[in-house]
């Protein structure tokens, strides 16, 4: 586990001052509240855990009040307690892509290793110097987003997207290719508020508002401004690598889109889907059409001449006809 404040958004530089407008802070008491609400309610042996956890937060009597991202350092104990709380007893931490963060930030203060691995480099508390993120453009727009799905659920029971996960591609500096995470953000841990009275709206009312989807955040901005708003507590990230996933998907599609007008642009495609999936851009794969004569295979005598597959079956005398280019 490593206690560093990894902060992907360097427009987000104080505490409380964000990009998104609203009064956001990093803070550990909507985890205490929720802990001792669990302490009141259990009636197994968990209740000795959450007793302990307890015990160890009161030690700190200024967690009431929101924690300078700079100071999260000095609570390394504790975000351990929470992520043993929170996680399977019987997980591999080294497998565990899992972090506390700002709420609504891309700025984490602790996490596991395998975490850290993925944004920063091994023998250095620097991001690595060819990782790939979103302009600061997106990812500020993606931060809106998630600030006002918060925001519509806690005060309208509406959201603007029915997916709860995210899934976001990061370039491996060692393949030069996308590896894709699931993005998993856990927000029982958030106090919102809101600094005033709130206007009334209802699902048909959002709906007439927002007939464009590519202006619903410009429109959320002046119905509902983040500025009125507060929200404290912690964010738990769990990325899941999906690649393979993702990889045989792209292959899919790509058959069930297949034009022929585009017949070379999907065989580019294909081959690096494919490599994406075996995890190496050393490997090189080629598109071969499938044809038989008399149950034998046939094959342009020009397509494949690098590959060790159509070598041996030319060597063993499976292909007993070729096409000439």
């Amino acid at each position: 586990m490593q206690s560093i404040t990894l902060n992907l958004n360097q427009t987000i530089k104080e505490s409380g001052k964000h990009p998104v407008g609203a009064d956001i802070k990093l803070s550990l008491n909507p985890f205490i509240e929720y802990i001792q609400q669990r302490a009141n309610k259990e009636k197994t042996a968990k209740i000795n855990f959450y007793r302990y956890i307890l015990e160890q937060f009161n030690h700190y009597p200024e967690l009431r009040s929101p924690i300078p991202p700079e100071n999260a350092k000095n609570y390394a104990s504790l975000f351990e307690l929470i992520y043993t709380s929170l996680s399977p007893i019987i997980n591999d931490e080294s497998q565990q892509y899992w972090a506390i963060g700002t709420p609504v930030s891309p700025c984490f203060h602790y996490g596991t290793d395998a975490f850290y691995s993925v944004f920063m480099e091994p023998s250095m508390c620097s991001l690595k110097s060819d990782l790939s993120l979103p302009s600061k453009k997106e990812m500020d727009k993606n931060l809106l987003a998630t600030f006002y799905n918060l925001i519509l659920e806690k005060f309208y029971n509406f959201s603007l997207s029915n997916n709860k996960f995210t899934v976001k591609s990061i370039v491996d500096p060692k393949t030069h290719l996308l590896k894709y995470y699931r993005l998993n953000v856990d927000t029982r841990f958030l106090d919102i508020r809101a600094k005033t009275k709130l206007p009334e709206y209802n699902l048909k009312d959002v709906k007439d508002y927002i007939k464009d989807e590519r202006n619903s955040l410009k429109i959320l901005t002046k119905l509902i401004p983040p500025d009125i708003f507060s929200i404290e507590g912690i964010s738990i990230v769990t990325l899941t690598d999906v690649t393979s996933e993702y990889a045989l998907e792209t292959v899919k599609n790509l058959v069930i889109e297949h034009n022929e007008s585009q017949n070379g642009q999907h065989s580019r495609d294909i081959a690096t889907a494919l490599k994406t999936l075996v995890g190496s851009d050393d490997v090189n794969f080629g598109m071969l059409p499938y044809l038989k004569l008399n149950k034998k295979l046939l094959i342009n005598e020009q397509s494949g001449f690098q590959s060790k597959v159509v070598q041996l079956a030319k060597k063993r005398g499976w292909m007993i006809m070729t096409i000439p280019a």
